[in-house]
């Protein structure tokens, strides 16, 4: 009977392992775009442009 355990509990490992470890790195590289994402966004915001000193044209090219 504790063989039958054994196999059965290897089986459960071996299926469910992949998908915890692609849980994990996708958690992690979610983790990963997300910190980047607030470091831009707080980049952008530290440096931005005052858009009153250029007229529409001007300010539509440097958005680019």
């Amino acid at each position: 009977m504790w063989y039958w355990v054994g196999v059965y509990a290897l089986v459960i490992i071996a299926v469910f392992l992949p998908f915890v470890l692609l849980y994990m790195i996708a958690g992690v590289l979610w983790l990963g775009v997300m910190a980047t994402r607030f470091m831009v966004r707080n980049v952008k915001n530290a440096w931005a442009v005052r858009t009153h000193f250029f007229s529409r044209q001007h300010w539509s090219m440097i958005r680019r």
